[in-house]
């Protein structure tokens, strides 16, 4: 029911252009353009996180506009309230497969995930959910994804004790004053206006040889190992700069 087309495309591109001048808004964007790249790269699954202490900055709004790359970004629609179970969290995965997971104020789901949310991020970021048992017997199909995943909060995702495993597996920001001036108009405008790019970039890479595409991503990916960061991060921001 989300995933549609409606609106301007020009309009879209005019408005989400001048969102994209902030960094931060630039790179939910790719975030977002990235996770239909991901099998195709032969990437892994990540998370990109955006979480400020401060209420009033936009970051849901720059999660929203990022969404509105595939359909309709509203609250309930495309991107999801993070109060809900990790059941819920794999299976939704699973279901969008290759689309990306948008969700809204992680905390909300802390009390689940005991002091920190490594548990999450490395049960997401494998891609694939663990083994189930049917009721009547037998076991279920086996789920797998390759998506990314882009949450907000108001806190970072990773902590001082987290494992090095999980920080591997997420891209996350700060955001520092606000990333959207007006959040009330842009979420206005996003609702009438949606789901033209994402189709287009499906058409593209319709088009586009695999063994290119990986190409460009192993250039990104080369130049991402020279600086101070390990394999899964460079895979992840890789990934992101090919998308933008």
């Amino acid at each position: 029911r989300n995933i549609q087309q409606k609106g301007s495309y020009d309009r879209w591109k005019e408005y989400c252009g001048e969102l994209r001048k902030n960094k931060v808004v630039r790179l939910a964007f790719a975030a977002s353009f990235a996770s239909v790249l991901i099998e195709r790269v032969n990437a892994l699954p990540f998370v990109f996180h955006v979480w400020s202490g401060e209420s009033g900055t936009g970051k849901t709004v720059a999660i929203m506009a990022a969404m509105s790359i595939w359909g309709n970004p509203k609250m309930g629609g495309l991107v999801k309230t993070m109060n809900t179970t990790k059941v819920n969290i794999m299976r939704t995965s699973a279901f969008l497969y290759s689309l990306p997971y948008a969700g809204d104020e992680l905390q909300t789901m802390k009390d689940k995930w005991s002091t920190n949310f490594d548990q999450l991020i490395y049960q997401i970021t494998e891609g694939i959910d663990r083994g189930r048992g049917k009721a009547s017997g037998g076991v279920e199909e086996t789920r797998t994804w390759k998506n990314s995943y882009l949450f907000t909060g108001e806190e970072p995702i990773t902590k001082q004790n987290s494992r090095a495993g999980s920080k591997n597996r997420v891209i996350e920001i700060e955001a520092e004053g606000k990333l959207i001036e007006d959040g009330n108009a842009t979420v206005g405008f996003l609702t009438e206006n949606y789901g033209h790019a994402g189709k287009e970039l499906i058409e593209y890479l319709q088009k586009t040889a695999t063994k290119d595409l990986q190409a460009q991503y192993r250039e990104y990916y080369d130049e991402m190992c020279h600086l101070d960061t390990t394999e899964k991060q460079a895979m992840a921001m890789a990934c992101i700069l090919l998308a933008d």
